[in-house]
């Protein structure tokens, strides 16, 4: 089957899947879909951006990426030791970990800019932010082509010039694009595997957008951090993609690195991030029945994302972070999991489903989570939209969970 015949078979089976347009790292090579974390990882110290914040914890490490062979931990942070004391003043506060979340970012707007200037001073206000969670689509409408295209410039190093800290990203659907022959209708479909590696070529030549894999982990004090792939999950409802992008190698790999990866917790809190949501009251909906695609197992219903949800993520994670809808949720707990949608970094969408939430807005912004040994705060930080407004940003929604 030659590739053209391929993506016109494609054509006819298109799905909601894309935010932007019409319709609703990896190749599709073996060798380089799981390529071995230790050649991929920047072996400098992580946060190595000048003197830490107060209350941050300077001990970030990428542990695991999605490999066939156990990682080696390659790039530890140094912990300062603690000046010894001669008066016991009681026992020290507890450490923070503190890091933002925000996802559908990469659109060089003035969202975008806004965005990023709250986070800057959200997170000063706070005491400092050790880094920031990207939840996918973070360049828009079709991903980058490589990792010289300068969509980096305007669409993520100029937004975030003055933002202080690493960004670990995931890959959303529009971070996969699509080939030329689909891109006038169908940019955001998601089934460009050379458009998800660009991003791990950019991500390994400079510090600040960090993918060291196509899904992977680090811990950072209390809290360990798993990257998944929903972008190539998305396709487990249809095999034929699967197969012709490599996606299925992936996915593969996910399902068997997962439950060895519950099995060696890295801290006491384990939080999970990706780009669809399990549950979501914006225009794409719940797994499974994603853009009014109310048959299981039907594409674009999100069934196989569903179901590898059920099996490893919910009720297995003490937190599920994702975006793709553009708006700000915290929908609670669901199975001991906490839900919480941040996809408002650069535009927004209305709010129309009906799941039970402990919060939710149309407005931009992005969540901050704060995490000690035996409690999580999330605050929901929204953006105004108005060059004139009295402030930037206000904090909306504050919510604790405690151990």
């Amino acid at each position: 089957m030659s590739r053209l015949v391929s993506w016109t078979a494609l054509v006819a089976l298109i799905v909601g899947c894309g935010d932007e347009t019409q319709t609703p790292r990896y190749t599709a090579d073996a060798s380089s879909s799981l390529r071995d974390a230790a050649s991929i990882l920047d072996a400098r110290p992580l946060l190595d951006r000048g003197a830490p914040k107060p209350d941050a914890r300077p001990d970030v490490r990428i542990i695991d990426s999605g490999s066939t062979s156990d990682a080696q931990a390659v790039a530890d942070g140094d912990v300062p030791a603690d000046a010894a004391s001669p008066v016991d003043l009681g026992s020290p506060a507890p450490e923070i970990t503190r890091f933002a979340v925000l996802g559908d970012v990469g659109k060089a707007n003035e969202g975008q800019r806004r965005v990023a200037a709250a986070l800057t001073d959200a997170c000063a206000a706070l005491g400092g932010c050790e880094f920031a969670l990207l939840l996918g689509d973070n360049i828009y409408d079709a991903g980058a082509e490589n990792a010289d295209d300068p969509q980096w410039r305007t669409k993520f190093e100029e937004p975030y010039a003055e933002v202080d800290m690493p960004f670990y990203a995931t890959l959303g659907n529009h971070d996969y694009g699509a080939p030329p022959i689909l891109q006038d209708f169908a940019a955001g479909i998601g089934i460009d595997p050379t458009r998800g590696q660009a991003q791990l070529d950019y991500a390994a030549r400079q510090n600040k957008f960090r993918m060291p894999a196509s899904f992977y982990r680090f811990s950072a004090g209390p809290v360990e951090l798993v990257s998944l792939n929903t972008a190539s999950l998305f396709w487990r409802d249809l095999s034929f993609i699967e197969d012709i992008t490599g996606f299925a190698m992936i996915n593969d790999a996910q399902e068997d690195t997962l439950p060895q990866w519950a099995e060696t917790p890295l801290a006491p809190w384990r939080i999970a991030f990706g780009h669809h949501p399990y549950f979501s009251n914006g225009r794409h909906g719940n797994a499974g029945t994603y853009d009014f695609v109310f048959i299981p197992g039907l594409p674009g219903s999100g069934t196989g994302i569903l179901e590898f949800m059920d099996r490893h993520v919910v009720g297995h994670f003490d937190v599920y972070l994702s975006g793709h809808d553009h708006n700000l949720q915290d929908l609670g707990s669901e199975r001991g999991t906490q839900l919480l949608v941040s996809g408002a970094g650069a535009s927004t969408r209305p709010l129309q489903g009906v799941n039970p939430a402990e919060y939710q807005s149309e407005a931009l912004g992005f969540f901050i989570v704060e995490a000690t040994e035996n409690r999580l705060v999330f605050r929901g930080v929204e953006v105004s939209e108005e060059s004139d407004a009295e402030r930037l940003w206000v904090e909306a929604h504050v919510r604790e969970v405690m151990r």
